[in-house]
């Protein structure tokens, strides 16, 4: 209440002047406006702040889980090739060179267990090619002008090369090539292994990434070449921009990732670990300040109608609060999102302090560690890294990298499970958290049982180291017997002969020229026998060279039949010979063609009965290739036992077979010689009816007009004309195209 004058009885006169309303409405509504004005300025600074931070910190992220991608990516690359290489080198090593059907063999699951590969490709030490794991038996190829087999020319050893991307000749597709140099254990160059690595690969995964409308991700070599962005035409003014600067040395890379600005972008770059590859993330600040400069718009409407109608403000504040819920409902939800993480993680996750006291745990490292739940683990192991390792050094050894470098990364070593005293293989990452200060806080880090992989890998290597010493066992055993069997037989047989044809004198009882007949008709079969066996030998180690050239197969039936003609007339079977007019000459080796016939035809007349009918033809396919029969009338087979016979050393056990000798060689040894000419054989068989067996050879065996081919002779080195080399096409054949994944 206002003071009263003690005389007069009236109000004191007051200090201050009595404000009119509309003055301190007028000075109340500027109050507010300068408040709101100020405020307003104060978030919008706050809000572009925090947009440009988050952003920052957005692409840092990104960089740092394209880093990891990317090295995974080419780790798993350079691991396919040192493997190719590897078997190519032990394969050589063991006793021959590698083939297609090897290396399809052991690469095959590697190409499809790595998608970012479209191809593998081998090239020898001149750079043709070899191996296309598109293509078992690819024709050769002279890639020995590209860069990724030239670089390894050069010195650079055994280093994986990273190459610029590159059109393949057929395809027309672009690939990065990925190419590292086989060596034999002298250092020697024995060729050069090339994965074709697909860009749409990087592009697919960088396009799940947010980076904006405008933004971009790219994968650059150290150079500043631009390998794969994101968007479809490629940010090439930008790529173009940091080559730039890469090449004026303004800009070094490490694997730490680094921030800067240029042309309205926020770009983070980093090198990655072990490669000479750069990632580049780039946001436009377009993007990064769209929710910011719309948010600046609704707060400008809203001041507007705050100072319009004042009532609105209350509706603003409301606005407000429910924003804020909002932000801590994101808040909570992302907090359990974290503890959910943490909580079904794979890997077994921990928290400790500085002296090494189990602070936190997740249930995978508690039941790594026998116990039911985390909080078991925590009361039952409270200083579990004292207590853990298997060997004292190994905890050591992690500590001091802990502590010299604050982290540790893929640590294996072999624990005790703290409660069953188990002993287990793990691999282990860790980190230190500092304050500000750089004092430590506590340590983190994820632990993952490694132990059935290192049993499977343990296994793996004495299964290799026996299999090694059972080929080499193998071949020692061949080659002794080989002189040891030869020797002896070469002598009986031809003392046989001399006798049997009594180059000497008459032998009187002709009794003994009887039995001069018998050994020497043993001995050249146990020769046979002999041969059948070294050639399987040859076969299976890679060491059988074919012979190639311009084959007749009219005559080599021909030949065939009149050496089987006498056999089969003794024991009453028929062997008729059809064949196409027109056949054509085919390129392969006549000798083995010939082996093969002929085998094909004993089985036949010594598996048919009396009275029986053989039937060997030819012709040719519709698609150019040309199928030889051989169809008999004998005691067949059932379904079940045609894998028996093509395996070797196996017979099909039964009555009429017992009367016969033989090692079960012939059938498994054809199979193999057609094989090598890239052809099959296939057997149709019928218990009681009969046996049909079909010889296929490719197209690209026929050749055309038989006039194409000179006659065999020889050439200036001493071999055979149509004699096929490594490296060199043979002369009259159809060579077809290479295979579209080729480089």
């Amino acid at each position: 209440m206002p003071a009263e004058s003690p005389n007069t009885g009236r109000r004191a006169p007051t200090i201050l002047p009595r404000l009119r309303p509309t003055t301190g409405l007028v000075a109340l509504s500027l109050l507010v406006v300068l408040t709101f004005a100020g405020f307003f300025t104060y978030s919008s600074v706050q809000a572009r702040m925090a947009a440009i931070e988050g952003a920052e910190r957005h692409t840092l992220n990104l960089v740092r889980t394209l880093q990891q991608h990317i090295s995974r990516t080419f780790g798993a690359v350079d691991t396919m090739l040192q493997g190719a290489g590897e078997g190519m080198i032990l394969r050589e090593l063991a006793g021959g060179p590698m083939v297609a059907g090897d290396l399809q063999a052991a690469v095959q699951g590697r190409v499809l267990d790595t998608p970012q590969v479209r191809a593998l490709l081998i090239l020898d030490e001149t750079g043709w090619l070899r191996y296309d794991s598109d293509t078992p038996a690819p024709d050769p190829l002279d890639l020995s002008d590209r860069e990724y087999f030239r670089v390894h020319l050069g010195g650079r050893g055994d280093a994986l090369h990273i190459g610029d991307p590159v059109l393949g000749r057929a395809s027309g597709r672009a690939f990065i090539p990925v190419s590292r140099a086989i060596l034999d254990p002298s250092n020697r160059l024995r060729g050069v292994g090339v994965a074709v690595v697909e860009p749409e690969y990087f592009r697919d995964f960088f396009s799940t990434l947010d980076v904006g409308a405008g933004g971009d991700v790219m994968l650059l070599n150290a150079d500043g070449t631009l390998l794969v962005a994101a968007t479809a035409d490629d940010d090439q003014e930008l790529a173009a921009e940091l080559a730039a600067e890469i090449e004026r040395g303004t800009m070094a890379f490490d694997e730490v990732p680094r921030l800067q600005y240029g042309k309205g972008h926020i770009i983070a770059r980093a090198a990655v670990a072990g490669y000479p590859l750069v990632i580049v993330v780039a946001l436009t600040e377009d993007d990064v300040l769209a929710t910011w400069r719309q948010g600046n718009l609704f707060y400008l409407v809203s001041a507007t109608l705050v100072l319009a109608v004042m009532g609105l403000l209350t509706w603003r504040l409301v606005d407000q609060l429910h924003r804020t819920e909002a932000a801590q409902d994101a808040l909570r939800t992302a907090e359990r999102d974290y503890r959910s993480i943490f909580d079904n993680a794979v890997d077994g996750m921990y928290r400790c302090d500085a002296d090494g006291r189990l602070l936190r745990a997740n249930g995978a490292l508690a039941a790594l560690n026998g116990y039911r739940s985390p909080d078991e683990l925590i009361a039952g192991a409270r200083n579990l890294g004292g207590e853990w390792y298997v060997d004292p050094n190994r905890r050591r050894d992690f500590r001091e990298l802990l502590a010299g470098q604050g982290w540790v990364s893929d640590f294996v070593a072999q624990v005790r499970r703290h409660r069953t005293g188990e002993c287990i293989w793990v691999s282990e990452n860790a980190r230190a958290i500092r304050d500000p200060g750089g004092e430590v806080l506590f340590y983190e880090g994820a632990i993952r049982d490694i132990t059935a992989a290192r049993e499977a890998e343990d296994r793996l290597r004495d299964a290799k180291e026996r299999a090694e010493l059972a080929d080499r066992a193998k071949s020692e055993f061949l080659a002794n017997m080989s002189h040891e069997l030869r020797t002896p037989l070469n002598a009986i047989i031809g003392f046989a002969e001399i006798i049997r044809d009594e180059l000497f004198g008459s032998t009187g009882n002709p009794l003994y020229r009887e039995y001069a007949t018998d050994i020497h008709d043993s001995g050249r079969h146990l020769l046979a026998l002999i041969n059948e066996i070294l050639d399987l030998a040859k076969v299976e180690a890679g060491s059988l060279k074919l012979r190639e050239e311009a084959v007749s197969l009219g005559d080599v039936m021909d030949a065939c039949r009149r050496l089987v003609r006498d056999r089969a007339q003794d024991q009453g079977v028929d062997v008729h010979a059809e064949a196409a007019a027109t056949l054509p000459r085919v390129f392969a080796d006549p000798t083995r063609i010939k082996q093969v016939v002929l085998n094909l035809l004993s089985n036949a007349v010594k598996f048919t009965p009396a009275g029986g009918r053989i039937v060997l033809a030819a012709r040719v396919e519709a698609g150019g290739g040309v199928v030889l029969t051989v169809a008999d009338t004998g005691i067949g087979m059932a379904p079940e036992s045609v894998e028996v016979a093509l395996q070797p050393f196996r017979q099909i056990e039964n009555a009429f077979n017992r009367r016969h000798q033989g090692t079960g060689l012939g059938l498994p040894l054809a199979k193999r010689m057609i094989e090598l000419h890239g052809g099959t054989l296939v057997i149709a068989s019928t218990l009681g009816e009969g046996t049909t067996v079909e010889v296929r050879l490719p197209a690209s065996r026929v050749l055309g007009h038989p006039a194409e081919l000179a006659p065999s002779t020889r050439s200036g080195d001493g071999a055979p004309v149509g004699t096929s080399s490594p490296g060199t096409p043979s002369p009259g054949r159809n060579e077809p195209a290479v295979p579209a994944s080729n480089a």
